[in-house]
């Protein structure tokens, strides 16, 4: 009996000194078994609004691939097997541009569409894409900014009262027609002024009288703020038109004067400026 009461005393000694728990004890980490339910309990409630997170987000990418499926059946372009026909030069269904390759016609909305690089080649006239002013440009690129488009440089008075102008209106010199320039009707003396401030180097374009009225002739002549000629020159009946390069570095304003016997309607056209 004494034998036994030794042997269990000397077990429970060593379980304690093991780190055994008795319940309601410390555990071998220190922690009761309330406290670790605790941590149990947390961390399931951490699980909880993870999954509520995750939910919201699943909600979020099928809500964007919905609009984004909604977009792509209002606006997706239907390829069509057909050819383009330009004068008897006929292309394929399928455009090879480089390694690249697409439908030589598409449909949306009842519109057709054409690669523009297929158009370029097909009507022989060059193409380029500017990516700063996200421009396409079908024939040659303007050497530097057309002049109409900046409303800053658009002419701030003629010598007569009321309207005498026509902004980047279809206008025709030599049955090419031109959208960007300047025209105005010139009776007698005219002027026209430019606020360049300064800032530019050369001005091109072409100055002529249109077909509408090309019965006259026509006295030129661009000076700058101080009176300095920069071009002088005249224009003859059936004419075509004067190409013009202007100087204009450090001219802060720049003056058109024109000279007809009759009304004639004048066209600056193409008019850009560096």
């Amino acid at each position: 009996m004494k034998l036994t009461k030794l042997i269990f005393s000397a077990s429970l000694a060593f379980g304690l000194l093991a780190g055994a728990t008795v319940p309601g004890t410390a555990s071998a980490a220190g922690k009761t078994t309330s406290q670790l339910q605790k941590e149990v309990n947390s961390l399931k409630s951490q699980l909880k609004k993870k999954d509520a997170i995750i939910k919201q987000k699943d909600a979020s990418i099928k809500k964007r691939d919905t609009t984004i499926n909604n977009y792509k059946k209002k606006y997706m372009l239907d390829p069509v097997m057909a050819q383009l026909n330009y004068q008897g030069l006929m292309t394929s269904t399928t455009y090879t541009y480089g390694t690249k390759s697409a439908p030589s016609i598409l449909s949306y909305g009842g519109l057709f569409y054409a690669p523009v690089q297929m158009i370029s080649s097909t009507i022989g006239m060059p193409y380029s894409y500017n990516s700063s002013n996200k421009t396409v440009y079908l024939g040659d690129k303007p050497d530097g900014q057309y002049m109409m488009d900046n409303s800053r440089l658009v002419p701030f008075y003629g010598t007569r009262t009321g309207p005498n102008r026509e902004i980047n209106s279809p206008m025709s010199i030599g049955n090419q027609v031109y959208n960007k320039g300047l025209q105005y009707y010139s009776r007698g003396d005219e002027k026209f002024s430019f606020n360049l401030g300064g800032k530019y180097t050369k001005i091109q374009g072409l100055l002529g009288l249109d077909d509408s009225d090309n019965n006259s002739s026509l006295k030129v002549k661009f000076t700058d703020e101080k009176g300095n000629v920069i071009y002088e020159g005249e224009l003859t009946e059936g004419q075509l038109g004067l190409e013009l390069e202007l100087a204009v570095s450090g001219v802060k304003t720049l003056h058109l004067e024109t000279y007809s016997n009759y009304e004639v309607l004048v066209d600056f056209a193409n008019v850009t400026i560096q």
